[in-house]
């Protein structure tokens, strides 16, 4: 009898009670796990060899864009970036044929706003096309040809007149997207949207946003 009782003393003062080993035991089952940390995507890596030429690379570009194949297309644009300027003609004409998918023409218009100023005369041509998709997709693309010149400016300025305010905006924020480069051209003319309590609030909101990127020591307010 006594020795049950020592050995009861023993295992309150010890924390070892059974009641007690069993909290234990559920503390540790409950302990949440730790969430599982995602892995970085590799970077993609473009071969040389990747494409037999480049009508085989705008190819592969255009069943990507119909595909939804992201991986691909990627792929594809990267290899004509590093074909630059040789690429340019060929993917122009898939641009502004409007008898193409419009898909490809649109992934044919990203990859063209990589290829430099070379590039520009391809993507204004694209103003015109029947597609208003393909139409503000150019208008974005010449808003990140690098470099920018005042030819861009012009044309994108020209389309604040534009009876369409889906192109308007658009071009409003491709002159943002330019910045610096365009303040001497259209400055005055978006503080003169921002500043008009009868223009729409959307392009006013739009002007106010492109001004802080093109004279950002300049404190617009509305």
């Amino acid at each position: 009898m006594k020795t049950v009782l020592f050995l009861a003393i023993a295992l309150v003062l010890s924390g070892c009670s059974p009641q007690t080993q069993r909290q234990t035991k559920n503390s540790v089952t409950r302990k949440p796990a730790a969430g599982k940390a995602s892995k970085p995507k590799p970077t993609l890596i473009v071969e040389p060899d990747s494409f037999a030429g480049i009508p085989e690379a705008i190819n592969a570009l255009a069943d990507a864009a119909k595909n939804g194949d992201d991986d691909k297309l990627l792929q594809a644009t990267k290899w004509l970036m590093i074909e630059g300027d040789a690429a340019v003609d060929p993917l122009a004409q898939v641009l502004n044929d409007e008898q193409a998918d419009l898909a490809p023409r649109i992934a044919v218009c990203r990859t063209l706003r990589e290829l430099g100023s070379k590039a520009k005369p391809a993507l204004i041509q694209a103003l015109g096309s029947e597609s208003k998709q393909l139409q503000l997709n150019a208008i974005k693309a010449l808003g990140l040809v690098r470099p920018a010149d005042r030819d861009t400016v012009q044309t994108l300025m020209d389309l604040l007149d534009s009876d369409d305010e889906r192109l308007q905006l658009e071009a409003i924020l491709a002159l943002g997207n330019i910045g610096p480069p365009a303040k001497d051209m259209c400055g005055e003319r978006l503080v003169g949207i921002l500043n008009d309590a009868e223009e729409n609030g959307t392009l006013r909101d739009a002007a106010k946003r492109a001004l802080k990127n093109i004279n950002p020591r300049r404190k617009f307010t509305d």
